[in-house]
C-alpha cells in the first residue's frame, strides 16, 4: 500500500508520510517513536494511522480499514486491547481512582483527554500509572503482533516516570512499539529524544485546512477560507473555531481595544490592567495567547505591505483606531517574547508573574526590535 493510502486520514506532511511507509515497508521501524510539532496539525492521526497498519488482521496491502483491529482503532473511541495509553492526570484522581478500584474507561476518546489536558497544564504523567503501562508491553500480544504504547503530552512525563521510561527504552520488548506524541521535544530530557526517531509535524496550508474544511457539512465554502486563515496552520483550530467564529472575532476585537488603550497610554499600570483582562479567566489563556499571536502576525505582515489574502484576519485594520497595533518590526520582535511566555506557562512559571511581564513589554518595549536603547 502507498504512503497516501496508507495515511489517508492524514492531511498534509507528505514527508512524514513518506519516511514512515518506507520504515514499514523495510520493517526498520524504530522502537521508539517521537511526533513532535503544534497541537491540531494530525500527529495523533498519524499515530492512529501508524497502529492500523502495524496491528491490521487483514491480508496486505495493510491497513484494510475493515477486520475487527482496524475498526477498534479509533482515536473518538479507543478499544483495541493491545494498544495501551498513557498521559498526564491530576495525583488526586489517580490515588481516587485506585481507592475504588476502578478500571480505566474502556474507549477513551482521545481527542477529549488531549483537550482536557492542554487545559490543565499543571497535570503530570504520575510513576505510578507509568510502570504499568509500561510493565503492559512486555506481555505477549492479545490480539496481534504487536503492542504499542501511547504517551500523549510526553513533555509532562515527570522524573521518576520519565526514568522508568528511559529503562525501557534501553532494552524495548521485542514486540513493543512505544509513540510520543509532544509539541516542543526540546523540554524532553535529552536522554529520551536520543533514543527516539522523530518525525516533525508542521503547520498546514491554508489550501489543505481550507480543502478540508470545505468537505465539513452545513459550513459555506466561504467560511471554510475565513477558518483556514484563523486556524493558524492547525486544523484542530480551525474546526474548534467551526463553532465560534464571532467568539474568536469578539475575543480578538476585546484584546485589541484593550491593548490600544494601553498602548495609547504607555504606563505600567495600564499593562498591568490589559493583563488582568487574561488572568482573570484561565480556561481562555492559551486562546487568548494564540489571538494575541494573530494579532502580532497581521501587524508584522500588513506592515511590510504583504497581500491581505495572507493575513489571519483581513479586516484587522478595522479594529483598532490606528490600524494595525504594532509596526512591524516591533510586531517580529514581540512574537518571540509572546513564544517565551508561552514557554514559561509550559514550565509551569508563575502565571501571573509571566502574563504581567508580557504585558509590560507589548505596551512599552524597553529596548527596540533592533535591539538598541
Amino acid at each position: 500500500m502507498s504512503g497516501p493510502d496508507r495515511f489517508a486520514e492524514l492531511r498534509g506532511h507528505p514527508g512524514v508520510v513518506e519516511a514512515l511507509s518506507r520504515a514499514l515497508d523495510e520493517d526498520r521501524l524504530s522502537p521508539a517513536l517521537l511526533f513532535h510539532g503544534p497541537a491540531g496539525v494530525g500527529k495523533l492521526t498519524a499515530g492512529m494511522e501508524l497502529a492500523r497498519s502495524l496491528l491490521c488482521l487483514g491480508d496486505a496491502p495493510r491497513p484494510c480499514r475493515q477486520c475487527d483491529a482496524c475498526r477498534r482503532l479509533s482515536a473518538s473511541a479507543l478499544l483495541h486491547p493491545d494498544v495501551g495509553l498513557l498521559y498526564p492526570q491530576r495525583k488526586r484522581d489517580v490515588e481516587e481512582k485506585r481507592a475504588k478500584d476502578e478500571a480505566p474507561p474502556t474507549a477513551p476518546d482521545l481527542h477529549a483527554i488531549q483537550e482536557e489536558v492542554r487545559r490543565n497544564p499543571s497535570w503530570k504523567i504520575l510513576a505510578e500509572p507509568a510502570r504499568e503501562r509500561l510493565g503492559e508491553l512486555f506481555l505477549s500480544p492479545a490480539g496481534g503482533r504487536r503492542r504499542l504504547l501511547l504517551i500523549l503530552a510526553s513533555e509532562r512525563l515527570q522524573e521518576e516516570s520519565g526514568n522508568a521510561l528511559l529503562k525501557v527504552l534501553e532494552e524495548p520488548p521485542p514486540s513493543a512499539l512505544l509513540l510520543l506524541l509532544c509539541e516542543n521535544p526540546r523540554t524532553l530530557l535529552p536522554t529520551l529524544r536520543s533514543r527516539c526517531q522523530s518525525y516533525r509535524f508542521g503547520t498546514l496550508s491554508r489550501g489543505t485546512i481550507a480543502r478540508f474544511l470545505s468537505g465539513a457539512p452545513r459550513l459555506p465554502p466561504d467560511q471554510a477560507t475565513l477558518l483556514a486563515s484563523l486556524s493558524g496552520g492547525q486544523l484542530g483550530r480551525g474546526l474548534a473555531l467551526a463553532e465560534e467564529v464571532g467568539t474568536y472575532r469578539e475575543r480578538r476585537a476585546a484584546l485589541t481595544r484593550v491593548l490600544s488603550e494601553a498602548r495609547r497610554q504607555k504606563t505600567a499600570a495600564a499593562a498591568l490592567i490589559a493583563a488582568a483582562g487574561i488572568t482573570a479567566d484561565q480556561d481562555r489563556i492559551q486562546e487568548d495567547l494564540a489571538i494575541l499571536g494573530d494579532l502580532l502576525r497581521d501587524s508584522m505582515l500588513a506592515g511590510c505591505g504583504c497581500d491581505a489574502a495572507l493575513l489571519t484576519e483581513p479586516r484587522g485594520a478595522a479594529e483598532s483606531p490606528d490600524g494595525f497595533l504594532f509596526p512591524p518590526l516591533e510586531a517580529a520582535a514581540l512574537l518571540g517574547r509572546l513564544e517565551r511566555a508561552r514557554e514559561d506557562l509550559r514550565h509551569f512559571v508563575n502565571r501571573q508573574l509571566a502574563l504581567e511581564s508580557l504585558f509590560l513589554d507589548l505596551v512599552n518595549p524597553l529596548t527596540s526590535p533592533l535591539g538598541e536603547e
